[in-house]
């Protein structure tokens, strides 16, 4: 079993970081996959509709976005790819446990406060069999209604696009995808762009 780390930098950029693995992009959509170190796609496959769970460490205000976001993805794709799975209570630790879960800290590591988020996949193979969102509550200030004040992030903007390198695919070029590489503050940006062809790349 092998792990992949994203690391989001939404501030400038948005970096992602791939251990033995890169972005290709499949067909003449626009809208890259991540493939590990053979070459191959990494896809969830038969797992989907992925099973995710929210963390009770998540504010309660941005449950509704997470929801919100998820949404985006079902009708992107004319079908549905997540599952909503209920609350997962205890200890914030994530871990390969068989629970895909997005959580929310408060404490992140100071060498590492330009990261918005981290995603880790775990996947065999070209299989994803597991993933965690999670998202820098320490470092960022995030929106969670319909203006972005100048100084802040989308939080469902966010959580699109980290549901997005969760299913396993990396960036968009296209500048008003929510899959776009890089985002700045106070940007309003939650959709998909006309050529990623999200319901063909599922």
């Amino acid at each position: 079993m092998k792990s992949l780390h994203v690391a989001c930098l939404f501030a400038f950029a948005l970096l992602f970081s791939l251990p033995a693995s890169s972005e290709e992009t499949f067909g003449t959509c626009g809208l890259r996959s991540v493939v590990n170190a053979s070459g191959d796609r990494l896809s969830w496959n038969q797992s989907i509709p992925i099973k995710l769970r929210i963390h009770e460490s998540m504010p309660s205000e941005f449950i509704s976005k997470i929801k919100s976001a998820i949404q985006t993805w079902h009708t992107a794709a004319g079908r549905t790819i997540f599952e909503f799975d209920g609350i997962e209570n205890g200890p914030a630790i994530a871990k390969k446990d068989g629970i895909s879960v997005i959580y929310y800290f408060t404490e992140w590591e100071s060498a590492k406060n330009s990261e918005q988020e981290r995603i880790t996949i775990y996947f065999q193979d070209d299989l994803v069999v597991e993933g965690d969102i999670r998202i820098n509550g320490k470092d960022f200030r995030f929106s969670n209604g319909t203006f972005v004040e100048s100084d802040s992030y989308d939080f469902e903007g966010l959580i699109t696009h980290s549901l997005g390198h969760l299913l396993g695919f990396g960036h968009s070029p296209a500048k008003d995808s929510v899959m776009h590489e890089t985002l700045s503050p106070g940007t309003l940006r939650r959709e998909f762009g006309d050529s990623d062809c999200v319901s063909s790349s599922l």
